[in-house]
């Protein structure tokens, strides 16, 4: 779900077809052009992030 100033959009699904699995996911605008996608798996503490 995105909050309402549309800079963070949390509640979502990531698919790796690398890997074939499914994680969770948060989106942050981190600048004008720019997005941060963070894939993880129970909790947001043990994931990985990729702009």
């Amino acid at each position: 779900m995105c909050k309402s100033e549309r800079t963070v959009c949390e509640g979502g699904q990531v698919y790796d077809p690398r890997n074939g699995k499914t994680y969770s996911g948060t989106i942050t605008m981190a600048g004008k052009d720019r997005l941060e996608l963070r894939g993880y798996i129970m909790v947001s503490l043990i994931g990985r992030t990729s702009t």
